[in-house]
């Protein structure tokens, strides 16, 4: 059977297809062209930027829909929800109840009343949910911005994709070019709708977040207001005096069920606490780890070295305890790492820093301290137990009293003179501490008496300052000493000792870092204090308010604030030109291949760098500005033509011998009468110190300007000449030969240039001879010389060579006959 072909329609169809081919194998090969070209060139970047009106060019399409399809892939992979959105959505409700329900014992709590301390608590728990959703916040915030981000991209995609289909469209572009530009405006088009989904999404999370932070910023200015008016009020009585209460009050709800409520209070604060600050605690673990890493070496370092002659024995005792010193710190530590941890923890806390403390303390009152820290432990216990109670029931009172009782017995055993005279402290801290513990016994004394009287309040916050002022004065004092102990045993360890910088200044490093720990301890404590006694936050603002008052003097403003950030950038100046001039001359610039002089001029240089970059900062910070500056400098250089030229000079003159370095540092060197070697070289002036032991100040000037002789400016060689005469009958050649053998032994000597000696005339009584040796100890010059003139005198004794000595013949002559006999005929004449 026969079939008819249609070859019109054939070749119709084979005509298409060939012009198909033909444009593909066009762009084939307007793409091979392209890429041949650019083989030499650099890779192009993934992301080249396209204006979002300018089509990509055709040569481009297939590389850039490939650069399109990599760039939504990577989009896409970050589309899915993250784990802490995950986990912030999951939180979120559980947040919302319990600030609902902190809320709402909130308001309870107001209405029935407050103590600085509950309040102190409420503002912790409210805090502690600002700063969780404060970091929710940014968490939130941190992945709209990313998600804007790669919208924003895929945007400026889709309209060069865009702008190239309507090309395409207009040119009649085939089909082989126009699918991959319709893949690539789907897969954009995709992307982008899921992205603007998720930022939907992630912004109103950030709106339900943002709720819940205008509650937490509401409930904390009500408590702002409730501490205002309360302290307002501490003064005046806030319950009936003790005696007046009637006993049966208090069995309208037994004291178990207020105990139970407590407890199942704290123990959800506790676990809201742990939940929240999950990372916190981790990091305070790490703590722990380090501190214990440091610790344990260390004491072994103790226990195997001799003594610091600067560290007290108290001091070196509180390593011997490594693991108690170690959790010392880190429960310090954690007092800054969790700084709105419910009071109930932090009470716990305080009776569990008890334990290391009572190992640390050691001397001769360590059994009396001992028994003072269980007596504070027991004290803080029943603190503890008394805030599980409502504050103003009888049973609360009535365990206030017996922690105001037992403070003050505690304060009384330790008050005994006897125990005071054992203290390891100077008279002044001796007599600091009594102070402070009769003041203590009076603000008890007080307590008691508010407690009595009705003012609960006042006695709440006096009795608890009091007890968590003692505790923190201990922990500081151990914790002093243990940081003390560990600075000492660093500086001392065999890695800083390696740093010449750290090994010759020893002492001083270790006088400072003292000095530095103790004011801390002493600040952080005053700190604690305050807060303790609701101060802190008054204090705080007078503070603020003194630096911000200003005296205005005409167009002159300055404040206390401008003085001392000058003073302070002008100290923090020094203090860093300071060791950073000392690490670059003791342990940087030596390891150097540098030419003499260059370290110290590179050393100074940086000094005055650093000092004027702390003077121009500290300017800036009192908010000088530069014309002021121009004034300054112009007012300056007035100063200078009138009566500073002097100075002037000099400093130019220090600049001048640093970076010429005609005199360096240490040259041995002759300036009129002056004869040393050079100590400093200064702003203004250089030290010389002479043989005699005395150190000349030299203004720089006369360094520059007048003849000074170097004796080591290119080399330490100098030559020794001895000058010696024979009598006259030896022979001259024989004598130098003796002269120049009799150096040979002589130590210090140089071989080259050699031992010389020259006959250099005929004296009045001997030949005379010169020798000249070279020697490169410029220290020892003067005892190099003795010993070249014993040994030639040894010498020529030896060889029999006789060594002239001035001999005089004196002649007497007498007129005294003469004289008798002129005065026996003037006698007979007479």
């Amino acid at each position: 059977m026969l079939h008819t072909v249609d070859h019109s329609a054939g070749n119709v169809s084979c005509s298409c297809q060939l012009r198909v081919v033909r444009h593909i194998a066009f762009l084939m090969l307007i793409v091979g062209a392209a890429t041949l070209v650019r083989a030499d060139e650099p890779p192009p970047a993934l992301a080249p930027p396209t204006p979002t009106e300018v089509a990509i060019p055709v040569v481009q399409i297939a590389e850039r829909a490939a650069f399109t399809d990599s760039q939504v892939r990577a989009i896409r992979a970050r589309l899915g929800t993250d784990d802490a959105t995950a986990r912030i959505t999951q939180n979120l409700p559980g947040m919302a109840a319990q600030i609902d329900q902190l809320e709402h014992d909130s308001v309870a709590q107001l209405a029935a009343g407050l103590t600085p301390q509950a309040l102190d608590d409420l503002r912790r728990q409210w805090l502690l949910i600002k700063d969780q959703l404060t970091s929710w916040t940014q968490a939130i915030g941190t992945r709209t911005d990313a998600v804007e981000q790669d919208s924003a991209r895929l945007s400026e995609l889709d309209q060069a994709w865009a702008t190239t289909a309507a090309g395409a469209r207009e040119n009649e572009f085939p089909a082989a070019l126009r699918e991959p530009i319709r893949i690539a405006q789907a897969s954009i088009r995709d992307t982008l709708t899921a992205l603007r989904a998720q930022r939907d999404t992630l912004l109103a999370l950030l709106g339900r977040i943002s709720g819940l932070q205008t509650q937490v910023s509401e409930a904390l200015s009500q408590l702002g207001f409730s501490e205002e008016q309360m302290r307002r009020g501490l003064l005046s009585a806030d319950a009936p005096p003790l005696w007046m209460m009637q006993p049966e009050r208090a069995r309208i709800e037994p004291i178990g069920t207020f105990v139970r409520t407590g407890l199942n209070r704290n123990r959800s604060l506790a676990q809201a606490f742990l939940q929240q600050q999950s990372r916190v605690l981790v990091l305070h673990g790490i703590v722990l780890v380090l501190l214990l890493l440091t610790t344990i070496p260390l004491s072994r370092r103790v226990r195997d070295s001799e003594p610091a002659d600067d560290m007290s024995p108290a001091v070196r005792a509180v390593l011997t305890r490594p693991l108690s010193a170690a959790f010392l710190l880190a429960l310090m530590v954690g007092a800054g790492l969790h700084p709105y941890a419910p009071i109930f923890v932090a009470n716990l806390l305080g009776v569990a820093l008890i334990i290391p403390l009572t190992r640390l303390v050691r001397g001769p009152t360590a059994a009396q301290m001992r028994l003072a820290l269980l007596l504070l432990a027991v004290m803080l216990l029943a603190s503890t137990l008394r805030r599980l109670l409502p504050p103003f029931v009888p049973a609360a009172r009535y365990v206030l009293i017996a922690e105001t009782i037992g403070s003050m017995v505690s304060i009384v055993f330790v008050l005994h003179p006897a125990r005071l005279a054992k203290l390891d402290l100077t008279h002044a801290w001796r007599r600091a501490l009594g102070v402070a513990m009769w003041s203590m016994l009076t603000l008890l004394t007080l307590s008691t008496i508010g407690n009595l009287t009705g003012t609960v309040a006042l006695a709440i916050l006096l009795t608890d300052g009091v007890l968590g002022a003692a505790t923190a004065a201990v922990a500081f004092l151990v914790a002093n000493r243990v940081v003390e102990a560990l600075l000492v045993q660093a500086i001392r360890s065999d890695w800083a000792q390696r740093l010449r910088s750290i090994a010759s200044h020893s002492r001083p490093l270790r006088r400072r870092a003292v000095r530095i720990v103790r004011a801390l301890m002493a600040l952080l404590w005053l700190s604690v204090t305050l807060n303790l006694f609701g101060l802190f936050t008054s204090f705080r603002e007078s503070v603020s308010d003194a630096l911000a008052a200003r005296l205005t003097i005409g167009t002159l403003s300055l404040s206390l604030a401008d003085v001392l950030t000058v003073l302070v950038t002008l100290w923090v100046s020094l203090l860093i030109a300071r060791v950073v001039r000392v690490v670059l001359e003791e342990d940087a610039l030596p390891h150097l291949s540098l030419p003499r002089g260059v370290p110290a001029a590179i050393s100074v240089g940086v000094n005055y760098t650093i000092l004027l970059i702390g003077l121009v900062l500290a300017l800036s910070a009192a908010g000088v500005d530069p014309g002021r500056i121009t004034l300054v400098a112009g007012a300056l250089g007035v100063g200078i033509g009138f009566g500073l030229q002097t100075v002037v000079n000099n400093f130019v003159s220090g600049i001048i011998l640093l970076f010429e370095r005609p005199i360096q540092i240490g040259d041995i060197i002759t300036l009129g009468d002056v004869n040393g070697q050079v100590r400093r070289i200064g702003f203004r002036s250089s030290t010389i110190a002479t043989y005699d032991g005395a150190e000349v100040v030299i203004p720089n000037g006369f360094l520059v300007s007048e003849r000074v002789v170097n004796w080591t400016l290119s080399n330490y060689q100098r030559r020794i000449e001895v000058k010696v005469g024979v009598a006259y009958g030896n022979d001259p050649t024989a004598v130098i030969a003796v002269l120049e053998g009799s150096v040979k032994g002589v130590a210090e000597l140089l071989e080259h240039p050699a031992p010389r000696a020259v006959f250099t005339g005929f004296g009045e009584k001997s030949l005379d001879f010169t020798l000249w040796v070279w020697t490169d100890h410029q220290d020892t010059f003067a005892t190099e010389r003795s010993h070249v003139a014993i040994a030639v005198y040894e010498a020529l004794r030896s060889a029999g060579i006789e060594i002239p000595f001035p001999q005089r013949e004196p002649q007497v002559t007498s007129d005294a006959p003469v004289a008798r006999k002129s005065a026996g005929s003037d006698e007979g004449g007479h």
